[in-house]
C-alpha cells in the first residue's frame, strides 16, 4: 500500500519479484515456471513472511492457465482452491453426455435428442437428422421418428439410428429407479465412450471419471435432481486441491475478472507469458473515420481501413494495460510475476505477453540473467525500487518427476473404470477458455448466502465434528465457502454466519450429547456393495455411531422447513435414501441400526425423525 512505509506482514523486500521457468517451448516451459513459483512461495512461508496459504492468490488472464499451476501445487502438497469458470461442464465430451442424460430425463426434448444423435457417441449425419425431423413437409418428434421406418436414411445412418433406439430402450426404464451414478456408468459402458475419447485426446476420457465422481458425490437417484445439482456445480465453478485445505488455509486461483474489487496480501500474476491473440475484422466502425471496410478482390488495403485497424489495435493494447493494472493492484503486500522463457534467435531467450512487457518496460536484461539459473538477481528500476528476478533451471529430459502415463490402459492391466468409491481428479482441457457466466458472487445488496452452499459447509463441519466453540471452525467454513464459489467477502461471511448458527443449534441439542459420548463414531462413512440383482449401490453415510445398547445411523438435513406438511414431504423423499443406507450397513457390517433423520432448520429448531 502506498500509504504505509512498512508492510503489515513480515514481507521482506524486494516487494516485486519475477519468477521464470525455461523450456524449449511453451508446453515444456510453463510447468517449470509453475514449479519455480511454488518453490519460492514455500521458501517464503518457511521464512515466516506469511503465516497462511490463504494470504496468497494466483490471478490468471484466462482460466486455461490453471492446469500447470494446479499440478505444481498438488505435487508440492500446497493446499489450493480454484475458483474456476464453467469450462468443465461445457467441454464437448461432457456436454455430449449431459445431452444424453437430458434425453433420458425427458425423451421429448428434441434439442437434447438432436445433440445426442449428432454427438460422436452416435454419429448420425446432419442430413439424417433433418430427414428424421421432417416428414411430408411437417415436423415430428425425433423420439417418434426413431421408432418408425428408417428406410429413407443411408445404411450408415440407419445403423446409427437403430443403435440410438436400442440405447434408449434399455436405459429409459431405469431412470429414477437406480442411482444416477450407476446409470451414468452403464450409459458410458454402452457407448464405449471412454475408449472413443482416448483415441482423440489423452485427457478427455479422464473428464468422464470426474463426471462419474460428481454423480457419486451427489448420491441422487432422480435424474432431474441430478441435472439441477450439476447446474449448481456449473454456476459455482469451484474445485479443491487434494491437500487438506482446512489445515492452514488454501491458495486461491482465479481469473482477474473474478478478482475485481478484491484484495489479497500476496498476489501472483500467474501464466504472465500467455500470448494475447490478435484479430482482424473485415470492417471497423470508429469515431474518426466512420465505417471502414476491406473490399474483396482489390489490390492493396484502403488507408481508412488501415487507420481504423491501427486505432483498434491501440485500443486493445490499452485494455490489456488496464487489465494488467487491475491485477497488479490487487496485491496489498507483495506482487510475484510468474512466466516462462523460450529460445529466441541467436542463443537469446524471449518472453511473451505481460512478462515481455514488464521486462522491456523496466529494462531487465533477461538474456544475461537466463544464463545464471537458480540464483537470485536484484534489478534496480529508474525510481530506485528493487525487483527480484529468479530463473529456474529447465527440467532434464528423462528425469521428469511423477509423470503420469497417458497410454490407454489395457483390460489386462486394470479395469475399464475405477470403482465408484474412488475420486477422479479434474483435468482441464488446455484449449478451453470459458469465463464464468453466472455464480454465487453477490453484487450490491444481494449478499444472501445460497442455501445449497450453506448446507455443504454444515456437512463439512459435521464430518469433522467441529462446532462453534472449537478452534479452527471459522477457517474451515471459510475454505468450504470458497470451494462453493463464494468469493465475495460479505456473501462469504453471511454464509459462515448461517452455517455457524445451524451448527450451534445442533451443539445445543440434547441429541448431540449422546453422539459426542458414543463408544464408536464414524462420520461421512463411504460404502459400495453389489446387490443381489447385480447393481451397485454406493453412497456415503453422514453418521454411524454406537452407544452401549445400539448402533444408530443419522442423516443430517439443512433444508429450511416451516410447516408440518413440508416436513412430511421431506421425510417421504429421503426415506428411500435412508433405506439404502440401512441395507448397506446390515449387509456389510452385520449391524441392524436405528435410523433417524435430523432436520437442523425446522421452524428454527432441531427435529429428529426416527424412521425404523
Amino acid at each position: 500500500s502506498a500509504n504505509r512505509k512498512q508492510p503489515a506482514l513480515d514481507i521482506r523486500p524486494p516487494y516485486v519479484e519475477i519468477i521464470c521457468g525455461i523450456g524449449e517451448n511453451a508446453g515444456e516451459a510453463r510447468p517449470q515456471a509453475a514449479k519455480a513459483l511454488i518453490r519460492r512461495l514455500i521458501e517464503m512461508k518457511n521464512g515466516e513472511q506469511f503465516q497462511s496459504w490463504e494470504d496468497v492468490a494466483f490471478l490468471f488472464r484466462a482460466s486455461t492457465g490453471f492446469g500447470a499451476y494446479e499440478d505444481a501445487l498438488e505435487a508440492l502438497n500446497v493446499p489450493f482452491v480454484t475458483v474456476a469458470g464453467r469450462g468443465f461442464y461445457d467441454r464437448p465430451e461432457i456436454r455430449d453426455v449431459l445431452n444424453i442424460m437430458h434425453v433420458l430425463e425427458d425423451p421429448h426434448d428434441d434439442l437434447a435428442m438432436a445433440g445426442m444423435l449428432r454427438s460422436p457417441a452416435i454419429g448420425i449425419s446432419d442430413e439424417a437428422i433433418y430427414r428424421l425431423r421432417w416428414q411430408n413437409g411437417t415436423t415430428r418428434p425425433l423420439l417418434e421418428a426413431l421408432a418408425n421406418d428408417l428406410s429413407e436414411l443411408d445404411p450408415e445412418d440407419q445403423e446409427c439410428a437403430l443403435r440410438a433406439g436400442r440405447i434408449l430402450t434399455e436405459l429409459l426404464p431405469l431412470v429414477d429407479r437406480m442411482p444416477v451414478a450407476e446409470l451414468l456408468k452403464r450409459l458410458i459402458d454402452i457407448l464405449d465412450y471412454r475408449a472413443v475419447l482416448a483415441t482423440s485426446h489423452s485427457r478427455r476420457w479422464r473428464n468422464l471419471d470426474k463426471l462419474l465422481a460428481d454423480a457419486h458425490a451427489s448420491r441422487l437417484v432422480r435424474m432431474s435432481e441430478f441435472l439441477e445439482y450439476l447446474q449448481t456445480l456449473r454456476d459455482v465453478g469451484a474445485r479443491e486441491g487434494e491437500a487438506p485445505a482446512e489445515a492452514q488455509g488454501a491458495v486461491r486461483l482465479m481469473t482477474i475478472h473474478k478478482a475485481k474489487g478484491l484484495e489479497f496480501e500476496i498476489v501472483v500474476l500467474a501464466d504472465a507469458s500467455r500470448r494475447i491473440g490478435s484479430r482482424s475484422s473485415i470492417a471497423y466502425l470508429v469515431e474518426q473515420t466512420g465505417l471502414a471496410f476491406k473490399p474483396d478482390r482489390i489490390d492493396g488495403v484502403p488507408l481508412a481501413y488501415r487507420l481504423a485497424q491501427y486505432l483498434d489495435k491501440r485500443q486493445d493494447e490499452a485494455e490489456e494495460q488496464r487489465l494488467l493494472y487491475v491485477a497488479a493492484t490487487r496485491a496489498k503486500e507483495k506482487l510475484l510475476i510468474s512466466g516462462h522463457l523460450t529460445p529466441g534467435r541467436k542463443d537469446s531467450w524471449q518472453a511473451a505477453g505481460w512478462l515481455k512487457a514488464v521486462i522491456e518496460k523496466n529494462g531487465v536484461a533477461i538474456d544475461d540473467l537466463a544464463d545464471k539459473q537458480e540464483i537470485w538477481h536484484e534489478h534496480r528500476l529508474s525510481n530506485s525500487m528493487m525487483v527480484g528476478v529468479w530463473i529456474g533451471s529447465p527440467e532434464i529430459k528423462g528425469q521428469a518427476e511423477d509423470k503420469k502415463s497417458v497410454e490407454w490402459p489395457t483390460l489386462d492391466a486394470e479395469p475399464l473404470y475405477r470403482r465408484l468409491t474412488e475420486t477422479a481428479q479434474d483435468q482441464a482441457d488446455e484449449e478451453m477458455d470459458m469465463e464464468i457466466q453466472r455464480d454465487w458472487r453477490a453484487t450490491g445488496e444481494r449478499i444472501h448466502a445460497p442455501a445449497a452452499a450453506v448446507g455443504q459447509m454444515v456437512h463439512k463441519a459435521i464430518e469433522r465434528w467441529i462446532f462453534t466453540e472449537d478452534e479452527g471452525l471459522s477457517d474451515m467454513l471459510e475454505t468450504a465457502a470458497l470451494k462453493e464459489g463464494l468469493v465475495d467477502n460479505k456473501q462469504r461471511l453471511r454464509a459462515v454466519h448461517e452455517a455457524q448458527k445451524l451448527l450451534k443449534r445442533l451443539r445445543d441439542d440434547p441429541g448431540w450429547v449422546e453422539i459426542d459420548k458414543s463408544i464408536e463414531c464414524y462420520h461421512e462413512l463411504p460404502y459400495a456393495r453389489v446387490q443381489a440383482n447385480g447393481k451397485v449401490d454406493a453412497g456415503k453415510i453422514d453418521l454411524l455411531y454406537r452407544t452401549e445398547k445400539v448402533w444408530k445411523l443419522i442423516d443430517f438435513k439443512t433444508d429450511e422447513i416451516r410447516d408440518e406438511l413440508k416436513l412430511n414431504n421431506m421425510i417421504n423423499e429421503y426415506r428411500p435414501q435412508l433405506g439404502r443406507y440401512t441395507a448397506a450397513v446390515k449387509a456389510l457390517l452385520n449391524i441392524n441400526p436405528q435410523v433417524s433423520l435430523c432436520f437442523l432448520d425446522y421452524n428454527g429448531t432441531v427435529e429428529w425423525v426416527r424412521l425404523d
